[in-house]
């Protein structure tokens, strides 16, 4: 009898209750973990998400259905295993697929989020990023009118700076006019030289000449 190559394969080969408790195992792993992959690994069904996280196995007279991280997450003690990481779970014929196991596969998926592959040694935590804090639109402005609703938790809008006016280009101061050239003062006349008053000579007056008597 060859291999099966699947999941699928793997429970279709058994015809008993085995296939009915595998068939169970695998919806509950596929309800509780959607993102998780089935795949044959090491000989038996093995579902990932982030690395191994469950197997399950058919035996004659039990299936087991086990976690790689299954110390981690047994609280309530319903596995069973000696090793220091890996526990599972026997389920016979007659018995009831435990309900607990449901939110032990989902546990098992956040684990491996959080720490990563449990196969691979020395792998540090992945350190998942904080989601962004949502963006807080501004409120529109109401009318004056309206009474203003006050509240501690509404973070204030940025003030918005206010757009610098360009300065208008300064005019070309008008070239100065030259001054008209100062007109030069007329020449004074000089004064008309004053004229010397004629002397008059003295006129001398001739004696009379008397007429001889006769």
């Amino acid at each position: 009898m060859s291999e099966p190559r699947s999941v699928a394969e793997y429970v279709e080969q058994f015809k008993d209750w085995r296939r009915e408790v595998m068939t169970s195992l695998v919806a509950m792993v596929t309800r509780a973990a959607p993102k998780a992959t089935a795949a044959m690994k090491w000989k038996q069904p093995v579902f990932s998400d982030g690395g191994p996280m469950v197997f399950m196995r058919a035996a004659a007279k039990h299936v087991t259905f086990g976690f790689w991280r299954g110390k981690e997450l047994d609280e309530n003690g319903i596995l069973e295993g000696d090793g220091s990481k890996m526990a599972h779970v026997k389920i016979r014929e007659g018995d009831e697929v435990p309900e607990s196991l449901e939110a032990l596969v989902s546990k098992a998926a956040e684990l491996n989020a959080e720490l990563g592959d449990p196969t691979r040694k020395g792998r540090k935590p992945v350190k998942k990023k904080p989601a962004p804090a949502p963006k807080v639109e501004a409120a529109p402005a109401k009318m004056d009118s309206a009474p203003k609703a006050a509240t501690k938790s509404a973070k204030k809008a940025p003030k918005k700076k206010p757009a610098k006016k360009k300065a208008a280009p300064k005019k070309k101061a008008a070239p100065k006019k030259k001054a008209a050239p100062k007109k030069k003062p007329a020449p004074k006349k000089k004064p008309a030289p004053k004229k010397k008053p004629a002397k008059k000579k003295p006129v001398k007056k001739k004696p009379a000449k008397k007429k001889p008597a006769k």
